[in-house]
């Protein structure tokens, strides 16, 4: 099936603010996700915030939604992040494009699996992981596996932009337009010959296939047998 588009529970790490009027950035640490799971998820910021940023904290969680038990006809376990302090500039607009983002896959995923035949289950399990691009610039990686008729994994991401209230291009971010020359030639280095053809798909020029680092670019794409593999480029956070 088509279907390619994140377990929950709290994730609080220290979210400061390098000036009034600047967007937030995030303490670098690990934190437990929660009691029900031994998962730890590292959340890291650059640049760390100072002393004077942590006077201004509020927190990142992660918000979990559940539908359906295990083994039901319909199951879905997802996490979403979210900022905790409503004063933080950019965390409405953050926690808004957020949730609608989860809302869309998990809703696409309920009504592409209302038409299963009878005794066939479908389960969904989206986790999520946050990466601090530059203070004020989030981007979170969600993967999602499950079934639905037949196994699947797929991979997706979102930037948000805070103190511009708006999700950036991957034109915007690279500050380039021959951004896609350049990841395709990664693709092919990183893949060889003989999947070289999956560079030349669309999935290499959607920006849900990247999420941002402080260093790099990563695009995921779902190779044949299941894979997901990473294709990275070298990156710097573009001027803001």
């Amino acid at each position: 099936m088509a279907f390619r588009r994140f377990a929950a529970f709290c994730l609080p790490v220290l979210l400061g603010l390098a000036a009034p009027a600047a967007a937030a950035s995030l303490d670098c640490g690990q934190a437990r996700a929660g009691a029900e799971t031994a998962e730890e998820k590292p959340v890291c910021s650059t640049p760390a915030p100072g002393a004077a940023d942590a006077a201004h904290g509020a927190r990142l969680r992660m918000v979990p939604q559940t539908e359906g038990t295990p083994g039901s006809r319909l199951y879905i376990r997802a996490e979403r992040p979210e900022i905790a302090g409503p004063a933080t500039p950019g965390a409405a607009f953050f926690n808004e494009t957020v949730r609608r983002f989860v809302e869309g896959e998990t809703g696409s995923f309920r009504e592409s699996s209302a038409d299963l035949p009878e005794g066939m289950e479908a389960e969904l399990v989206l986790t999520a992981d946050v990466h601090i691009v530059a203070p004020g610039l989030l981007s979170v990686q969600f993967l999602g596996e499950g079934v639905q008729g037949n196994g699947f994994r797929y991979a997706a991401a979102l930037t948000v932009d805070l103190a511009r209230r708006q999700v950036p291009t991957p034109a915007q971010m690279f500050g380039s337009g021959s951004w896609p020359a350049t990841a395709i030639s990664a693709c092919r280095a990183a893949l060889g010959p003989d999947l070289a053809a999956e560079c030349d798909g669309p999935d290499l020029k959607d920006p849900r296939s990247w999420r941002f680092e402080p260093d790099r670019a990563v695009a995921i794409l779902l190779l044949p047998g299941k894979e997901l593999r990473e294709i990275a480029l070298p990156f710097h956070p573009p001027a803001r």
